[in-house]
């Protein structure tokens, strides 16, 4: 077919034949290619609409960003890591997208380093906090000063135990993300989760 070795047409190739009334056909489904359905003028191959019902004809079109592989659903490849998700998933800016790359939600939830320090911050918190919590109900009142003191100090570990508990609770929530997959692809279904409103992470 000419032209269709410049610009990455060629994996097009194996599905294209000469046909009638055109000059060449392309082949939508070779299982069916004696059907009507089954095939469309080569003309109507990545022209932006969807012909063949598997979609085949708009997928892996050269000089468009696909939002997910064997996906209809593509963007301008200048569109891509623009700081705005053009695409359903956002796809266009995960991946190779580089912005702000040690703050960003990513690097946060895949750095081990990240992980490792503030698990072990929150076991900290909790066991320091416990054992002072313990302490503080075992010291003896023998003035009201001294219950008003334990009662200060008991809200104040309690309250710095909660702390690690929510530190350590991150963690657990990062670890099921990162094994879900990338973030950016599922941030929406996360922020909208129940388990979001409680951490509110």
């Amino acid at each position: 077919v000419p032209g269709f070795k410049k610009g990455n047409w060629i994996h097009f190739c194996d599905q294209i034949m000469l046909g009638y009334p055109h000059d060449y056909d392309f082949i939508c489904d070779p299982v069916l290619k004696s059907s009507k359905d089954a095939e469309i003028a080569l003309t109507q191959l990545c022209d932006g609409v969807v012909d063949c019902r598997s979609g085949l004809d708009e997928m892996g079109c050269p000089g468009r960003f696909y939002c997910s592989d064997n996906s209809t659903e593509w963007i301008e490849p200048e569109k891509v890591c623009d700081h705005a998700k053009d695409c359903q998933n956002g796809g266009d800016e995960c991946g190779t997208c580089d912005i702000g790359y040690l703050s960003s939600t990513e690097f946060l939830i895949q750095s081990k380093i990240v992980v490792g320090f503030t698990a072990l911050l929150a076991m900290l918190i909790i066991v320091m906090n416990s054992r002072q919590i313990f302490k503080t109900w075992k010291m003896e009142c023998s003035t009201n000063a001294k219950a008003t003191e334990r009662i200060f100090l008991m809200n104040l570990f309690l309250h710095d135990l909660i702390m690690g508990v929510y530190l350590f609770g991150i963690v657990l929530v990062g670890l099921i993300i990162r094994l879900k997959g990338k973030y950016c692809m599922i941030e929406s279904a996360w922020r909208s989760s129940w388990v979001c409103s409680i951490f509110g992470v």
